[in-house]
């Protein structure tokens, strides 16, 4: 399995995934696992986790059953509850083993009305997300993430920021998530980029992020623990505190600077 999570913002939608795939036997190969259909008026993204071969064949399926419902006059939501339920009952019960049974695992975003909506297709069942969901082995551990990085109706930007957080320690934590980590931000007027690779490619890189949470989350992580170690004194506590924060001050503008420099260059 893996992991793919849905944001609803200010601004738009956020769709971001691992992209390790587990083959059983355990081989592991990298691959994209979100997707566009940018011939289609409403623009559907989708981000999926489960079985490759059976997601690409469900979003054509769903890209399909969108532009019937959009030639028709239709809505989106009803052809996708139609088109779920008959893959489904269709190929469901194909394989008889439980870890081989085929199902629809994925998020989907359309444009609608000058709005980015977000669905998330599970089975047969086709729910709109309004908040945040996730789904695959890091489901739990994503969610629960959100909550310490994460604010609703934050925008795509900072949202980018906090996925990237959640998704390395998902990727640390979950066995089956790993790999490059995707972040697709779509927003309300139509447009999609990747962060950070679209923005910031050589300022910015998800990478580098990575790097820099993990090792001031354990430094933070000791500090906190600290603050509730109630036999430490004050006094050692206030100055490590201040010493931790001093470096973090220093080191936040050095990292400032670089960008400044580099992205005023890239406009030159």
């Amino acid at each position: 399995m893996t992991i793919a999570a849905g944001f609803c913002c200010s601004d738009g939608v956020v769709l971001c995934a691992d992209t390790q795939f587990t083959i059983p036997g355990g081989s592991k190969y990298p691959e994209s696992k979100l997707r566009v259909l940018p011939d289609i008026k409403c623009l559907p993204y989708f981000a999926f986790c489960g079985d490759m071969d059976y997601q690409k064949q469900c979003i054509t399926h769903f890209g399909a059953a969108i532009d019937g419902a959009e030639r028709a006059g239709k809505t989106v939501l009803a052809s996708l509850e139609v088109e779920a339920l008959a893959l489904h009952t269709t190929y469901y019960d194909v394989y008889s083993e439980p870890d081989e049974k085929l199902n629809a695992a994925m998020f989907v975003s359309v444009l609608n009305a000058g709005k980015r909506e977000l669905y998330k297709i599970w089975g047969p069942k086709v729910s709109k997300v309004d908040v945040m969901d996730a789904m695959g082995t890091g489901r739990d551990v994503a969610r629960a993430l959100a909550d310490s990085y994460w604010v609703p109706n934050n925008t795509m930007y900072r949202t980018a920021l906090a996925a990237t957080f959640i998704l390395t320690d998902v990727k640390k934590y979950v066995d089956g998530c790993g790999g490059d980590s995707q972040i697709a931000c779509l927003g309300h007027d139509g447009s999609w980029k990747y962060f950070s690779q679209d923005d910031f490619p050589k300022t910015l890189p998800i990478a580098a992020i990575e790097r820099h949470y993990q090792y001031w989350k354990r430094h933070f992580g000791y500090w906190l623990l600290n603050s509730q170690d109630f036999r430490e004194s004050q006094d050692k506590f206030k100055n490590g505190v201040t010493a931790l924060f001093e470096q973090f001050i220093k080191e936040r503008a050095a990292r400032v600077l670089k960008f400044e420099e580099t992205e005023a260059k890239g406009r030159e």
